[in-house]
């Protein structure tokens, strides 16, 4: 499946740099055959679990 508007990478680029998420890493091989991309976990959304899952 493949998004051909060229729409999707920068829609989630700017919902993550809106929710102070850090950026995704992105990763290919030399012949571009694949990428993966890995989403980093937001500190303040940790910070608001260590708080939730202390007073649980």
């Amino acid at each position: 499946m493949a998004e051909g508007r060229n729409t999707g990478i920068p829609a989630i680029l700017r919902s993550l740099k809106d929710n102070g998420s850090p950026k995704p890493i992105f990763k290919t091989d030399a012949a571009r055959t694949y990428f993966t991309v890995t989403f980093q976990i937001n500190k303040e959304f940790l910070e608001f679990l260590s708080l939730t899952l202390t007073f649980a």
